[in-house]
């Protein structure tokens, strides 16, 4: 009798041992998993918040330059802001090949489509954003003198007033 419950004890310090293992390791489990839809959902609302965001710049974009042909736009931290800011390659029918950068509080922009006698055209896909220089590249091109420029352009913001400004530097011309 007594080796019956000293193997009925045994038998249950095993079977509470053994549900105490699976409880923890259920607990990890489910840890573990609504730790993975957390960081889910953050990246879901991450990517949501950018497209909002790039939503309204873009109705400012278009409340401030109405008549504009968009060739390009997308989403940088172009000021180290850790908040996108647009930006978008257009022409009007006044200016062609220009830059507009565009955040919560600022439009800003310039044209480096005509000047010295051209008339440049944007080369779709030409746009390359390099983040750890916070340079931009862009290559354009003039049908009639039959001339390509490639231009890189840096873009600085200033801390204490959040201005942008660009610097704007002709890094290779070559004829066709």
């Amino acid at each position: 009798m007594i080796k019956k419950i000293n193997f009925l004890m045994a038998l249950l310090i095993i079977s509470i041992f053994l549900i105490g293992c699976t409880n923890e390791e259920k607990a990890e489990l489910n840890s573990t998993e609504e730790s993975e839809i957390q960081t889910s959902t953050k990246e879901e609302n991450t990517v949501q918040s950018i497209e909002d965001n790039k939503k309204e710049l873009l109705n400012k974009f278009k409340n401030k330059f109405p008549n504009a042909i968009t060739y390009n736009d997308a989403m940088y931290d172009i000021n180290k802001d850790n908040s996108k800011e647009l930006l978008v390659i257009f022409d009007t029918p006044e200016k062609k090949v220009n830059i507009a950068f565009l955040t919560d509080n600022d439009v800003k922009g310039f044209s480096i489509g005509e000047g010295n006698g051209y008339s440049f055209d944007y080369i779709k896909d030409s746009l390359k954003f390099d983040e750890s220089t916070n340079y931009f590249f862009i290559t354009v091109h003039d049908e009639l003198h039959k001339i390509t420029v490639d231009y890189k352009i840096t873009v600085e913001t200033a801390e204490e007033n959040k201005e942008t400004n660009f610097i704007v530097e002709s890094m290779n011309e070559r004829k066709d």
